[in-house]
């Protein structure tokens, strides 16, 4: 991430406490990291140096019309400063400040089938335990681990997958 679009974040976020929508932007934030990210037509419209600033502006105030006025104000400073290439930057080093002030890591947990809401609750209650932090915890469901699940906190991998363990088995016979 580049130290233009930290800098965009870290003064939008102080913009945002000061008019104490930090949450709301928040939303914005995860939805335009979203769109841009799940749509390539928009980010090429973004990235494009063919598309004049005030159509790219036009464009993303229809896309994101639900958005605070405080969202529209960072768009509309990073047109007026010809950055707005920056725009999914921002949004991504927006959130991580917000993790970061709020005290929230980010976690990951793949299962092989779809867990019901007591196993779900007991993982994130036991990652809250091991971290000492509220964590974000996303599920991805993968049939091919076979079974078991893999956690991923930040660069701290735990895999107890069925198909983790037949590899590192596989591995012993092999070697």
């Amino acid at each position: 991430m580049s130290k233009v679009a930290q800098r965009y974040a870290k003064a939008f976020f102080t913009l945002a406490e000061d008019n104490s929508v930090v949450k709301e932007v928040l939303d914005d934030m995860n939805n335009i990291q979203d769109t841009l990210s799940k749509n390539k037509e928009l980010r090429a419209v973004v990235l494009s140096p063919v598309i004049s600033l005030e159509k790219k502006k036009s464009i993303l105030e229809a896309v994101f019309s639900k958005a605070n006025a405080a969202t529209f104000q960072l768009i509309s400073t990073l047109i007026t400063n010809k950055r707005i290439q920056l725009l999914n930057n921002v949004a991504k080093s927006y959130i991580k400040l917000y993790e970061i002030k709020n005290n929230i890591q980010r976690a990951k947990v793949v299962v092989a089938c779809e867990m019901n809401n007591e196993l779900a609750d007991k993982i994130q209650k036991k990652v809250n335990e091991l971290t000492g932090q509220k964590v974000d915890l996303t599920t991805k469901i993968d049939p091919s681990i076979l079974g078991g699940f893999i956690l991923t906190i930040n660069d701290l991998q735990y895999d107890a997958s069925m198909s983790g363990r037949l590899n590192k088995f596989k591995n012993q016979l092999v070697n």
